[in-house]
């Protein structure tokens, strides 16, 4: 990874075990968290016979999970938290 010589920022990356990399970045001057993802396909992936199926899976990244069942369950949960 090439950075800037002042970044004094620490990053790690991690594989998970369903084959998702990770990068994580911790930046001590800040006071404020935040998580991003990145999907790496989009409409171009689809195939011919599914036409919508990444827009329909990225509608699917935000619904509620065992965890959360509620849609809005986790975003309650980073707000609350200062994310």
């Amino acid at each position: 990874m090439i950075r800037p010589a002042n970044d004094k920022r620490v990053y790690k990356e991690i594989l998970l075990e369903n084959g998702i990399k990770v990068l994580l970045i911790s930046d001590p001057s800040t006071q404020i968290s935040a998580a991003s993802m990145d999907v790496g396909v989009g409409s171009m992936s689809n195939p011919e016979n599914l036409l919508g199926l990444a827009h329909f899976l990225e509608h699917m990244l935000f619904r509620g999970s065992k965890k959360y069942p509620e849609t809005s369950k986790f975003v309650d949960y980073v707000v609350k938290n200062s994310g």
